[in-house]
């Protein structure tokens, strides 16, 4: 599957907004837009690397830290319910200003939660 497929596929339809990102991410990756640079060193990635989700949460990350302030009408927990559908251009323009994987944070792999990777908790002693 490529990498524009994994984005379409992720979530299958745009009833919210992170669909309708990746849908257009994807679009944006077939068109060699600035997802595409963003994406370059991803573009064998599987299903298990989430290159869309860490692109999503790049995204948010950067809508969180108040450098996208145009953006926070359409995330529905900063309160925005903002309508979507035409937004891509204001989205594009956030995304384009640092088209680097390395800007947008899809260099740094977040940890794995994998029972094989984390420690065992600590024992615990009950006390009567």
């Amino acid at each position: 599957m490529t990498l524009p497929e994994l984005f379409r596929d992720h979530f299958g339809h745009e009833e919210h907004l992170y669909g309708w990102l990746l849908n257009r991410f994807a679009d944006d990756l077939d068109s060699g837009g600035p997802t595409a640079e963003i994406c370059r060193d991803h573009l064998d990635a599987s299903r298990a690397d989430a290159v869309q989700l860490r692109l999503l949460a790049a995204l948010h990350r950067i809508v969180l830290r108040g450098d996208a302030p145009e953006l926070e009408r359409f995330y529905p927990n900063l309160g925005g319910n903002d309508a979507y559908a035409t937004a891509w251009p204001l989205f594009a323009e956030v995304v384009g200003a640092d088209a680097s994987a390395e800007g947008l944070g899809l260099g740094h792999v977040p940890p794995s939660a994998s029972t094989a990777t984390c420690s065992p908790a600590p024992p615990t002693t009950a006390h009567r």
